[in-house]
């Protein structure tokens, strides 16, 4: 099954991210704003992949709507991705320890019950952009641990852990 990539509707570097890794693996995942995925036919995704700063991505109603979304098509995994400010690049991997998507992540795990995976770094542009945390082919993508460096964290209903992240969904 392929993979839904997607980005706040008001996020230029989520949508600029999350086109360019769409376009590394065409055939394997569908790039549509967050504001469009209802326009989508039926289609069964894999993988729901949300591009975007965390501070985009952890709005209330953005994140209730791609939790409504996800539950709608039966997505089984996503993968929240926060990436940096595009004046703040970092060299790939080199960027600090990052939890700030952590709360959405449990949240989104408790509503729909898919495994949700967050960064345990914030991304950069290329990160994302250039596959660098994803490997895929025409069949979908999926997220990667580059090097054996761990930059992903999973997160399941009910599996609750106090880590102290700020990116708690926020009106």
């Amino acid at each position: 099954m392929k993979t839904l990539i997607t980005w706040p509707h008001d996020s230029t570097e989520g949508q600029r991210a999350g086109t360019r890794l769409h376009e590394k693996f065409p055939g394997g995942s569908i790039g549509v704003s967050a504001g469009h995925i209802e326009e989508l036919e039926r289609e069964r995704f894999e993988l729901l992949i949300v591009v975007g700063h965390h501070h985009e991505i952890t709005v209330k109603a953005t994140l209730d709507a791609l939790i409504y979304s996800a539950n709608v098509r039966e997505i089984p995994y996503v993968a929240l991705v926060d990436i940096g400010h595009a004046g703040e690049e970092h060299e790939s991997g080199k960027s600090a320890e990052s939890t700030a998507l952590w709360d959405a992540a449990q949240h989104f795990a408790d509503e729909m019950g898919a495994a949700v995976l967050a960064p345990t770094r914030e991304f950069s542009f290329d990160d994302v952009a250039e596959a660098q945390v994803f490997a895929g082919n025409e069949t979908g993508i999926k997220p990667i641990n580059p090097g054996g460096i761990q930059v992903w964290k999973e997160f399941r209903r009910g599996e609750r852990e106090e880590h102290g992240g700020e990116g708690g969904a926020h009106a």
